[in-house]
């Protein structure tokens, strides 16, 4: 991360970690929306929570009513982890569900991930220095596909593909943001 000043012409950010030296990376809060994701939270958690990220994480699970047992795996996850909370999301909107879980959390620096994304290794390290190289208030990733094997995964607007009879799945990443709070 840099200690270089603004572009010309726009205004100058506040470092993400207020009087910290050049490098430091502020502490993070993941925000994770989930409803119907028995299949998948485990291993997203897992994929969030083994970043090779030099700063404090959190994660905030924001669990809505699902048919399935998601609430219940959430609470197991949590209760072997005190960097996960669990809060409710009683509405199962995408929308309440991120205030809940911003609501939640400690950190000015808030990183959304779906409950059936798997994070490329590095990822939060890379959005949050490009946040404060570039001063942005907002960095996301390209979706990709990762292979994975068993049965595909479904979200609200897509779908897990399935590469002919390999029995290979491809997981789509989707809805991976990092941003600031005030």
């Amino acid at each position: 991360m840099s200690d270089s000043p603004a572009p010309p012409g726009a205004a100058a950010r506040p470092p993400l970690v207020p009087g910290s030296a050049p490098g430091t990376f502020p502490g993070i809060s993941v925000v994770m929306p989930v409803r119907n994701e028995e299949r998948h939270l485990a291993d997203s958690v897992r994929e969030v929570l083994s970043q090779d990220y030099p700063g404090e994480m959190e994660l905030a699970l924001a669990v809505g009513p699902s048919r399935d047992r998601t609430s219940e795996i959430a609470e197991r996850i949590a209760a072997g982890d005190s960097r996960i909370t669990v809060v409710p999301n009683p509405s199962g909107q995408i929308p309440s569900a991120l205030n809940a879980a911003i609501k939640a959390s400690r950190h000015s620096v808030v990183a959304r991930v779906d409950g059936h994304c798997l994070l490329p290794p590095g990822y939060l390290r890379t959005a949050v220095r490009a946040l404060e190289e570039t001063g942005a208030d907002n960095v996301g990733g390209v979706m990709a596909r990762r292979a994975t094997q068993g049965p595909t995964l479904t979200s609200a607007s897509n779908k897990g593909i399935n590469h002919g009879r390999s029995g290979m799945f491809f997981r789509l990443l989707q809805s991976v943001d990092v941003f600031r709070v005030p």
